[in-house]
């Protein structure tokens, strides 16, 4: 299914695997609101699949520093740079050049999957990281 999130003027769409293929709309930037279809008068309130794939969207990007100093802290640095080591040239290339991150990043998710990490680990090396402020 595709989630299309809106946050002021700004509007992007995420994937999220669920039982069925309709596309959702959610307005605002929180879980806890009501989402709805095509149709207004198919207001809902969201599965919880589709509030936690929202609020991922919704988290904010890192920088380079931020997730490395998050990685660290969880232990997790080693294994990352040893994912990103192994993988082909253009990922590494990507990987290393890149400015910020994005939760929904495929890459990140995979690499996460691989190393036997939870959504719910995700959330929080990716929240303790956005609470960094490396060089200030």
């Amino acid at each position: 299914m595709n989630i299309l999130v809106k946050k002021g003027t700004a509007s992007w769409r995420q994937s999220v695997d669920t039982p069925n293929d309709d596309e959702v709309v959610y307005h605002g930037a929180t879980s806890d609101s009501l989402v709805w279809g095509a149709d207004i008068q198919n207001l809902r309130e969201p599965t919880a699949q589709e509030s936690s794939a929202i609020a991922r969207a919704a988290m904010p990007s890192l920088t380079p520093a931020q997730l490395d100093l998050a990685l660290l802290q969880f232990g997790l640095l080693d294994a990352v740079e040893s994912f990103v080591a192994a993988a082909d040239r253009p990922t590494q290339i990507a990987y290393k050049r890149v400015q910020t991150f994005e939760r929904s990043n495929p890459l990140l998710n995979t690499a996460a999957g691989l190393l036997g990490m939870t959504d719910e680990q995700i959330d929080a090396v990716w929240m303790y990281g956005a609470a960094l402020r490396p060089g200030e």
